[in-house]
């Protein structure tokens, strides 16, 4: 790849994307986001907080390592027990508090973690019987949700000052919390008896359902929701093979995400800050990648200028060096 390509690659791309059942619009620049590291590959970007920092997870081509990123700092994250492995970065709060999983052994022994200013706490789900636990999310007051599992299926918690409440969506087969805002709102998904999969939004004791209102809609999932009850998640259409979107409910109604570069699929949104930024993950030929999404709104009018009209200079020169190396 010519260096001009490269930074063709890194410039945002902006996109208009419209809402479900609506003449409104978003538009967003699109930014790609790949952990550095050498031989590392398949990003993924999971939580970002009101300072811009974002977690998630990468793959070393053995196991998953978690890390964080701040501006253009990235950390490994990576929990220092023996047999540990396959940490997961999955949600950050406005104080830089982490939670995540990993893995105990050979097998699947699964733990959560809250790592916090360099040291880890690890979280287990004290209940009889209860195994591989996940924490999945976390606000500015601590309280943290995830999900557990136990023989009959797996259910979602909430931590709170320390004491563990089961979540169960009634007559679900399974249940996963997997956001929480500083309002205490929580979302989740599930799967009903039919094992078909809903997301759902947890409020003072009242629990609602959502699914994205497309036709042949096989699915929904939420991820995270921010203070304003902006959720976000991924859908599924027909099969869950390239075929999976990402979206945003609020009370306008729900906007429908799709990574737009060049050979992306599987956009799956996984948060969402109070400013609007969203993260998450797409996959290319090459494997899964991170991206962040930037309202243009939240954009100053000079930048959003700036950015389309590097891009287009850099376009100009892609196709010149192009047309000159068809010369040679």
């Amino acid at each position: 790849m010519t260096d001009h390509l490269k930074a063709l690659r890194n410039v945002s791309l902006l996109v208009t994307v419209t809402m479900c059942g609506s003449a409104a619009a978003v538009p967003y620049a699109f930014t790609q986001i790949d952990v550095p590291f050498p031989g590392t590959s398949n990003t993924v970007i999971s939580g970002i907080n009101d300072h811009g920092e974002i977690v998630g997870w990468y793959s070393d081509g053995t196991q998953t390592h978690g890390f964080i990123r701040d501006g253009s700092t990235f950390v490994p994250i990576d929990v220092s027990l023996p047999s540990a492995s396959n940490t997961r970065a999955l949600g950050i709060n406005d104080s830089g508090q982490v939670v995540g999983v990993y893995n105990i052994g050979s097998t699947q022994q699964l733990h959560g973690f809250l790592f916090d200013q360099g040291s880890f706490t690890f979280i287990d789900v004290p209940f009889p019987n209860a195994s591989q636990t996940q924490a999945a999310g976390i606000n500015d007051q601590g309280q943290m949700v995830g999900d557990y599992f136990l023989q009959s299926g797996t259910h979602g918690f909430l931590r709170s000052g320390g004491a563990f409440t089961p979540i169960d969506v009634p007559n679900a087969a399974t249940t996963s919390a997997t956001g929480i805002n500083n309002r205490g709102q929580l979302v989740g998904d599930f799967l009903d008896a039919n094992f078909d999969s809903h997301a759902f939004l947890l409020d003072s004791g009242t629990l609602s359902t959502i699914d994205v209102p497309v036709p042949n809609r096989t699915g929904t999932t939420a991820f995270g929701l921010n203070d304003a009850q902006q959720i976000v998640g991924s859908f599924f259409i027909s099969d869950f093979i390239h075929n999976v979107h990402g979206f945003i409910s609020d009370s306008a109604g729900f906007t429908i995400i799709d990574v737009p570069f060049a050979g992306a699929f599987d956009t799956a949104v996984r948060d969402i800050s109070d400013e609007g930024l969203l993260v998450g993950v797409f996959s290319d030929a090459s494997g899964s990648h991170g991206f962040l999404a930037t309202p243009v709104a939240s954009v100053d009018e000079p930048q959003a200028l700036l950015l389309v009209g590097l891009a287009a200079v850099l376009a100009v020169v892609v196709a010149k060096r192009r047309s000159s190396e068809f010369y040679l």
